[in-house]
């Protein structure tokens, strides 16, 4: 069986956190990763040739745009929203080049919401299923990012939550 492992490169957590999952993957599975920048080069110095094949796909601007040098900012968020859609409808163009090619069994992305394959059982790693902003938009936040959650991940056939085993959601 193939097993395609995406992490998303907007901070090495991603990467980090389906290191246990490819270990465990290996010891039955072909795995293959594909990634972006520091995240890809991570998980080339943890798994180097055990892997069958790494794939570099670019990322999204997320982490450039929508930040300030200290915070998350709502704003450069709805501003660069188009671009982030477009970034995503890309990403899912190209994978599905990668996908026709390989003829991956199982995915699992963690954040790469554009990383699915309608003849494979995809997989999405989150822990963002809903994001709340404080003061007026707090209600408005958690409802808006439920709804983006589910036409973004309506294309998975599963969510992946990491969490605690006990007192999780």
């Amino acid at each position: 069986m193939k097993v395609l492992f995406a992490a998303n490169s907007s901070g090495l957590g991603h990467a980090t956190r389906i290191i246990p999952l490819v270990y465990e993957t290996l010891k039955k599975h072909d795995v293959y990763i594909l990634s972006d920048f520091r995240a890809l080069d991570l998980l080339k110095s943890e798994f180097g040739s055990k892997i069958k094949q790494y794939f570099k796909l670019q990322d999204y601007s997320f982490q450039n745009k929508s930040f300030t040098n200290t915070r998350f900012s709502i704003n450069r968020f709805l501003v660069n929203s188009p671009t982030y859609l477009k970034e995503l409808r890309k990403e899912h163009v190209e994978f599905l080049k990668i996908q026709k090619k390989h003829k991956f069994n199982i995915i699992i992305s963690d954040s790469r919401y554009g990383i699915h394959a309608p003849d494979s059982h995809s997989y999405i790693i989150t822990n963002h299923l809903k994001i709340l902003v404080k003061g007026i938009l707090r209600q408005t936040s958690g409802e808006a990012t439920e709804l983006a959650n589910y036409f973004f991940m309506r294309h998975f056939n599963g969510i992946i939550i990491p969490d605690y085993t006990n007192n999780g959601i």
